[in-house]
């Protein structure tokens, strides 16, 4: 009696050892699964980036003009294209918190986008601040980052709301929405 009860805790043990080592290879192999799909999709983004997106970085409007110029007249040429008429560029203009950098940076942003917009079939977007440091004060960044685009000679007559399907936070009090203005040629 004592010998079968002891075969069987063997079993037992081996059974569990059994179990625990199926388990540990299935999710071994759960997580080299998803290493290879991290891995292709890394590889499709970098050849996607490499092939379709270009960053620059510019310093000051004259320079930043001319590149801007150069890389339209790549994509003309890439698209083969018959005139520059035939590409659009779209200025997006992120000012939803215009305390995070230096007012200099957003007058050259401003330069840049009128000298673009105002060719062409051109357009931007200028995302209004919903956020400043000191409460109440909104309102007057507002009308600071407004005059910034309008002394560029950008028409800011187009104005739209993109609303949000809620608020994350219950804490917040901000509004569920954001202000946004389409820039076009004056």
């Amino acid at each position: 009696m004592m010998a079968t009860l002891a075969h069987d805790l063997d079993v037992w043990r081996v059974h569990l050892t059994r179990s625990k080592d199926r388990q540990a290879a299935i999710h071994f192999q759960v997580l080299q699964y998803r290493q290879k799909r991290l891995t292709a999709a890394k590889e499709l983004a970098k050849k996607f980036m490499s092939e379709f997106i270009e960053l620059h970085v510019f310093e000051d409007s004259q320079t930043n003009f001319r590149q801007v110029e150069e890389m339209v007249k790549k994509v003309a040429q890439l698209e083969q294209l018959p005139t520059l008429e035939n590409v659009t560029c779209l200025v997006v203009l992120n000012w939803g918190a215009p305390c995070v950098f230096p007012a200099e940076h957003q007058r050259i942003q401003a330069a840049l986008a009128g000298g673009i917009v105002n060719q062409r079939s051109n357009v931007g977007l200028y995302i209004a601040p919903s956020y400043c440091r000191t409460r109440g004060t909104g309102h007057k960044q507002e009308k600071a980052c407004q005059e910034t685009l309008a002394g560029n000679n950008l028409n800011l007559d187009e104005p739209f709301v993109l609303p949000y399907k809620g608020k994350n936070d219950e804490r917040e009090r901000r509004t569920a929405k954001q202000n946004k203005t389409i820039i076009v040629f004056h």
